[in-house]
């Protein structure tokens, strides 16, 4: 018994010796929690420090139990702190929509009539600005190239009568003539594509038959009379336009050609005189000269922007037919004498003036003008050229104008004013008319 008492007395120290070591390393672990309770509670634990405490008085702690250290009681109570949320990022609020209000258009009234206007849409004005800008210049600068033309034209008769008193062949006046105004433009056919040649030189052939029919026929027939019938292109371009499809020809056109013709008649008097074999060769100038007209038109738009290569191949084209003319002229007989027209600097001063004058410049106006004006349109303007003829007869080389010519001047004048403003009154009409689909 006593050994058993004492084996216990020795087994109690080691026991107490235990306890104390885990309560110095639970003193050490609760002290280590205390220290990093801020961590803790930071990391979202919510352990107090109080709580650390407890664990290194007594080892072990329960919430709400006494625990026993260092002689005295003490109550501990380990609460858990709720996480703290993390905040939020600043973020910027999204824009309100704000209702916008849209500005319908405001009809326009008519001041007199006092219905509304058509108003052509936004997309329908923007394209009929692109089309004006994109075709240049207004439609009245084209038509004025036309009138400048028939007006050159007309001046070139006295010049070509003042050369023909030198005693010059028809087919050396012509040789000359269209070749002074073929080496002008020229160079601006050098270097075009093939098919720019061909289409050129195609116009120019119909011309080059209509001068020789008119030089030929002029032998032998009246200067009123030959004006007449190389007016009937008038009335041709519009008739081979509708037969062919080539452009919708509408009843202004057809009137104002047949008005054109009969003013032409009574101006140059065609009744005057029986109708003759020549008369025949005459009617070949209409032909070529109205296909002539067509022909360019559809080359100025096949080649846009080509006008001046054109023009220099339509002059090409009736040089080479006169110069053919002079070789048929030489081969029986008729030798080409530029000498008495370089003896006369008058003579050699016309000469110019109707190969670089009325002869390039106007071929090339012309070619200018096609590209706005239609054929049948332009053929109406042209017969202005007997007009201008007569009035510088008139008032230059003092000719005398019978009342007939008189009243056939005056119809052709008064029908190329109203068809130009009807043409003006149907332009109008498209063009509201355009504005009223695009609404």
């Amino acid at each position: 018994m006593p050994r058993v008492m004492a084996a216990e007395q020795r087994r109690r120290p080691a026991c107490g010796l235990w306890r104390r070591a885990a309560a110095a390393l639970g003193l050490g672990l609760g002290l280590s929690l205390a220290g990093s309770a801020e961590a803790l509670n930071a990391a979202g634990v919510g352990l107090a420090p109080r709580a650390g405490a407890a664990l290194a008085l007594g080892g072990t702690w329960r919430s709400g139990a006494p625990v026993r250290g260092r002689g005295s009681w003490v109550t501990m109570q380990a609460t858990r702190e709720p996480p703290t949320p993390a905040p939020a990022p600043e973020t910027e609020p999204e824009p309100v929509p704000v209702p916008t209000t849209v500005a319908l258009p405001v009809p326009e009234l008519d001041q007199e009539t006092g219905k509304e206007l058509a108003v052509a849409a936004p997309g329908a004005q923007q394209e009929l600005a692109g089309q004006e800008e994109q075709e240049g210049a207004p439609l009245w600068v084209y038509k004025g190239m036309i009138l400048l033309v028939a007006f050159f034209w007309g001046t070139n008769f006295p010049a070509v009568r003042f050369i023909e008193e030198f005693d010059v062949p028809s087919s050396t006046l012509a040789g000359a003539r269209f070749g002074i105004a073929a080496l002008a433009l020229l160079p601006s056919l050098i270097g075009k594509e093939k098919d720019i040649w061909i289409a050129s030189l195609e116009a120019g052939l119909w011309s080059g038959i209509g001068y020789l029919a008119q030089a030929i026929g002029l032998e032998s027939a009246a200067a009123s009379k030959a004006a007449f019938i190389c007016s009937l292109h008038v009335v041709l371009v519009p008739f081979v336009s509708r037969i062919f499809g080539l452009a919708e020809i509408k009843r202004r056109q057809w009137a104002a050609a047949a008005l054109a013709l009969l003013g032409v008649a009574l101006l140059e008097g065609a009744g005057s005189s029986a109708p003759t074999a020549g008369d025949a060769l005459l009617l070949l100038q209409p032909i070529g000269f109205g296909l002539s007209y067509l022909r360019v038109e559809d080359a100025n738009e096949k080649y846009p922007g080509e006008c001046l290569a054109i023009s220099a191949g339509q002059l090409l084209a009736v040089a080479l037919v006169s110069f053919a003319w002079m070789g048929f002229d030489a081969a029986n007989g008729i030798a080409p004498a530029l000498g008495p027209i370089m003896q006369s600097k008058m003579a050699i001063g016309a000469t110019l003036y109707t190969g670089l004058v009325t002869t390039s410049l106007t071929i090339f106006l012309q070619t200018l003008a096609l590209q706005r004006v239609s054929a049948t349109d332009m053929t109406v303007l042209i017969s202005t050229e007997p007009l201008v003829a007569a009035l510088i007869s008139v008032f230059v080389l003092g000719e005398q104008l019978s009342p007939l010519g008189g009243l056939g001047g005056l119809i052709i004048f008064c029908t190329c004013v109203g068809s130009e403003l009807l043409a003006a009154k149907e332009l109008e009409a498209e063009k509201e008319a355009a504005g009223a689909v695009g609404l």
